[in-house]
């Protein structure tokens, strides 16, 4: 099995030049790099291994992929090749397509869920997994190396104890120079204010997106913060659409734009998982000539601090005494498809007649509900349903929302919220610091409330509405 070491790469470790064992590895261990080695050299799997990481072994006897809890960096494989970039393996492998998956990335907004990617003869691994294949016999071995289900509550973790972590975490990634895509809403917030707290202002461009073409804008309550707080932003117009536009199509098909940009749009149109708003937000980045910074995100804090689907699962469960695990699995991927505007443990018959109508789709809603059941059934957080809820969402959503910002070349996207130290943390703690009188997320102002200006976590988020455009079909530039 040949690792294909793809932008942006993994770093590499050897023990000694005499030896043929070698580990490539992205991101940080909660252990040092060479114990990592010597226990995988020595046959055996780093025991308690955590950390925001990705990594492949490889020696004479056998090759071993594992990536974290969220799996941060990602790895494919099949029994030829292993790569962290989705497009390197899969451009050297039959494309047969998974229509499954395929149905699942068209109805549940980009992201699908499971081992299976839509080439049938490409393997996504799981978080908190890892992949053991034996050369000589060719078998392929997958298993778990890390509990992601159990979270008992911990009576003596503290709303001080979050705050420290998160602190921890953005003071590690805003030594140098870097960005942050900043909004009205309360993740960004939440992090600018550890900004703010740590003194790192200095070294921070905030990025603030809007369109003056949106029915709804967010500027409005930016610009009030940015007077409270006394910061500099940066206001950039995305324009009309969002999507593959006739713009983007312009630029990608230009012969005078780089390699670079044309890659990033391949990875995030034609590659595996898409997320429709990362291309503008690496366009606008690239367009100032500050991609290559460091660049903070509040991505995963939905799965962090509380959502509305943990709240529509304990409306739920208040009401219907024994659920099922059919019902809940139903309601959670209903919400997801249609935006909380239709939710239900049973679908309308127009919804029902079109999964008939094409298997392929019915295929891809029964196997999400399917996955989406067995972890809800996995997962024991003490009884707190609140934290059952919106750990299910975590490991749902979360690798999705993170997957195209790590594929991207010569772009370093860093997310506070995704840190293990905080995931093995907070679903430990009572569900009601997330959800509370139905409302969410005020957590997220607990840890850092004497920092931020309390309007994010009180108005209604306002959002940018902007529809999306396919001016073609992607295709490879």
């Amino acid at each position: 099995m040949q690792f294909i070491n793809g932008r942006p790469e993994f770093k590499e470790y050897r023990d000694s030049l005499f030896s043929s064992s070698v580990l490539y590895y992205r991101g940080t261990f909660d252990q040092s790099v060479s114990s990592v080695f010597k226990t995988l050299d020595a046959g055996r799997f780093p025991t308690g291994l955590r950390g925001n990481f990705a990594f492949v072994f490889v020696n004479e006897k056998r090759v071993v992929g594992a990536v974290d809890h969220n799996a941060n960096f990602n790895l494919f494989y099949n029994q030829e090749y292993v790569s962290n970039v989705f497009d390197d393996i899969n451009d050297l492998t039959a494309k047969e397509k998974y229509w499954t998956v395929e149905w699942q990335k068209r109805i549940f907004w980009g992201g699908s869920v499971g081992h299976r990617t839509n080439n049938v003869n490409v393997i996504r691994l799981e978080p908190g997994t890892y992949f053991n294949k034996e050369v000589e016999s060719g078998h392929i071995t997958v298993q778990p190396y890390v509990d992601l289900y159990t979270h008992n509550y911990d009576p003596t973790i503290k709303v001080t104890d979050i705050a420290d972590i998160i602190e921890q975490v953005v003071e590690e990634q805003t030594r140098e120079p870097f960005n942050l895509f900043w909004s009205s809403g309360t993740d960004s917030n939440c992090i600018l204010g550890f900004i703010r707290k740590l003194n790192r202002l200095d070294n921070c461009q905030l990025i603030s997106l809007y369109s003056k073409d949106s029915i709804t804008d967010e500027r409005r309550q930016c610009e009030y913060l940015q007077q409270v707080y006394g910061i500099n932003v940066d206001y950039m117009d995305l324009g009309k659409f969002i999507g593959v536009t006739d713009e983007v199509l312009k630029r990608v098909y230009d012969e005078n734009e780089s390699a670079e940009y044309k890659t990033n749009y391949k990875r995030t149109w034609a590659g595996f998982w898409n997320e429709p708003n990362l291309f503008q937000k690496y366009t606008t980045l690239y367009d100032m000539g500050i991609h290559t910074k460091p660049t903070l995100t509040g991505e995963v804090g939905d799965q962090i601090f509380g959502s509305r689907f943990g709240k529509i699962i304990l409306n739920y469960l208040a009401h219907i005494p024994d659920p099922t695990t059919e019902d809940i699995a139903e309601l959670f991927i209903s919400a997801d498809a249609f935006r909380f505007r239709r939710a239900g443990t049973q679908q309308i018959p127009v919804w029902v007649q079109s999964q008939i109508d094409d298997p392929g789709r019915g295929a891809g809603w029964n196997s999400a509900k399917e996955w989406t059941g067995r972890t809800w059934d996995k997962i024991n957080t003490s009884g707190d349903n609140i934290n059952k809820a919106e750990l299910l969402q975590y490991m749902y959503k979360s690798s999705h929302r993170v997957y195209n910002y790590n594929h991207l070349v010569d772009c370093n996207f860093q997310h506070p919220f995704a840190d293990y130290r905080l995931f093995h943390t907070i679903f430990k703690t009572p569900g009601h610091w997330k959800i509370n009188n139905g409302e969410t997320r005020r957590l997220s102002y607990e840890v850092i409330k004497d920092f931020v200006d309390p309007g994010p976590w009180k108005w209604p988020k306002s959002f940018i509405n902007m529809p999306m455009q396919h001016a073609i079909q992607p295709r490879k530039p």
